[in-house]
């Protein structure tokens, strides 16, 4: 989902596994260019900043993965936001739900 002010993002998102370790998976992705981007797992109404980085976003398009570490509970930090420290603002959003939902 597009994020604060003029932002624009899409794509899908999604968590796999590979050799034990769990991805969040970013495919047919696309956002706004900017400086300083992260991605963050975040509880639904937390504050981005107060959420699990990531790490920094690794292009403004293409498919990517991300390593979600081992103790991170989906359940609760089930937002993913693409922030811009620069500019303290949201560049996209988007929402991990189950598979029988």
């Amino acid at each position: 989902m597009d994020g604060e002010k003029n932002y624009k993002t899409s794509g899908n998102i999604k968590t796999l596994t590979v050799d034990g370790a769990l991805y969040l998976r970013f495919e047919d992705f696309q956002t706004t260019n900017g400086p300083d981007l992260f991605v963050y797992l975040v509880e639904p109404g937390e504050d981005t900043a107060d959420g699990i980085r990531l790490g920094a976003l690794k292009g403004n398009q293409g498919n990517q993965n991300y390593m979600i570490p081992k103790d991170v509970d989906l359940t609760k930090h089930s937002r993913v936001v693409i922030w811009c420290r620069a500019f303290d603002a949201d560049f996209g959003t988007g929402d991990l739900k189950a598979m029988n939902e």
